[in-house]
């Protein structure tokens, strides 16, 4: 019995090697589309980083006013970005 408890223990581990695989590939996809975005001088907002008509900072009020709110509450808190 605990020879097939090992199995399935090693399954669960191979499965989740397997899935954070799959997210490392995808976070550098999506670093690397970052980057052709910013190269071809197209602005990303600064608070959701979607992809905003050019000399916007903000793609809506609602995330300016967000960042806004984040940038007062971390000069607070010392930690202005």
């Amino acid at each position: 019995m605990s020879v097939f408890l090992m199995a399935d223990l090693a399954d669960l581990a191979e499965d989740l090697i397997d899935r954070e695989r799959i997210a490392s590939v995808q976070r550098v996809r999506e670093n690397v589309l970052r980057e052709v975005i910013l190269r071809m001088h197209v602005v990303v907002c600064r608070n959701c980083e979607e992809v905003t008509s050019l000399g916007q900072a903000f793609c809506d009020s609602y995330c300016r006013d967000d960042f806004e709110k984040f940038q007062h509450l971390s000069r607070i808190k010392g930690r202005a970005v």
